[in-house]
């Protein structure tokens, strides 16, 4: 018996590519190709980038804001204590 795993979800996705674009691609010369792959890798990397830098501003927002509640100079415990 075969361990069970939840499927990712990425393996999920699916993609439809007109028939049109399959033959235009399909007289690309291998170079060609290549080129194609790596500008599309690039625009991949630079998105996942985008969005790192993007959660790194939102976690650092939410952090500042934590510290500006905290200024007062007391402790946590005082702080939840209301003191």
């Amino acid at each position: 018996m075969s361990p069970v795993t939840t499927p990712n979800p990425r393996d999920q996705r699916t993609y439809y590519v007109s028939d049109e674009r399959l033959r235009a691609f399909a007289k690309l010369s291998y170079a060609q190709r290549l080129h194609w792959v790596e500008q599309c890798s690039q625009f991949v990397r630079l998105a996942q980038q985008a969005m790192a830098k993007d959660n790194k501003i939102h976690h650092a927002e939410i952090s500042s804001v934590g510290l500006l509640r905290g200024e007062s100079g007391g402790s946590c415990a005082e702080e939840q204590a209301g003191v």
